[in-house]
């Protein structure tokens, strides 16, 4: 369970138990996941960003986030450490309390990634809640932080969404996400690094939809993408990260 454990403190009250009893359950921002490490056979570490407690003022701790989990996964392989970010549906402001906490503890290297797993399925308001752009949303300036100096070259960004709309198409005018001038910045980072954007339901086939996985070797991550013919399947591969 992610979760301050002080906030969990009535609920298990109620079921009749104690935080300490349940401790081992539980996993707060700025830990790792129980039972993996970097160093054991499971070569994967997962350092948990979010949900937290922002401090407000001198009286305490205000719980933020509670339905959004945010995490850095580490995977190793042959001596080279890969990292991936994954955070659900958080808007800017989340963003860049993560980003300030995590350099208040001195502990930059817990953003840094090879792989992205897009917030809030691309969604404009994870890069700045407030304004959408034009063409192209410009982040905050903790968000820009995050994904231009966190990003490593080769990087892949994924966006969990439909196709990215077209400017001026009835999906463009969509209040939804995905968002075309979101996924315009994203795009021109990923080049900037000579990385990868893709959205994972933006490849249909003809003969069956086109899923794609991200494969994490010692050179690093690639995304290998599974193509459906009438006489077989084949797979097509883009250039490695990290």
């Amino acid at each position: 369970m992610f979760s301050r454990p002080e906030a969990l403190k009535a609920w298990l009250f109620e079921e009749g138990l104690t935080v300490e009893e349940r401790k081992s359950c539980i996993v707060d921002a700025g830990q790792t996941v129980p039972g993996f490490s970097l160093d054991s056979s499971s070569a994967v570490e997962f350092f948990v960003h979010c949900p937290f407690a922002w401090r407000t003022d001198e009286r305490g701790l205000e719980d933020r986030n509670q339905d959004s989990i945010g995490f850095q996964v580490t995977f190793r392989e042959g001596g080279n450490d890969t990292h991936a970010l994954f955070a659900s549906d958080v808007e800017s402001e989340t963003l860049s309390q993560i980003v300030t906490t995590t350099k208040r503890h001195n502990r930059k290297d817990r953003l840094l990634w090879d792989v992205l797993k897009l917030f809030h399925h691309c969604s404009y308001k994870s890069l700045d809640k407030d304004n959408k752009g034009k063409d192209e949303t410009v982040p905050t300036p903790d968000v820009k932080w995050l994904i231009e100096c966190q990003g490593r070259d080769g990087c892949i960004v994924i966006s969990p969404s439909k196709p990215i709309p077209k400017k001026g198409t009835e999906e463009d005018k969509d209040r939804q996400p995905p968002h075309r001038q979101a996924a315009t910045y994203y795009r021109r980072i990923t080049d900037e690094k000579g990385g990868v954007f893709r959205a994972t339901m933006e490849y249909p086939s003809i003969y069956a939809p086109r899923p794609f996985t991200v494969e994490i070797t010692n050179l690093g991550a690639r995304v290998v993408t599974a193509v459906t013919t009438a006489i077989g399947t084949a797979t097509s591969t883009s250039s490695r990260a990290g």
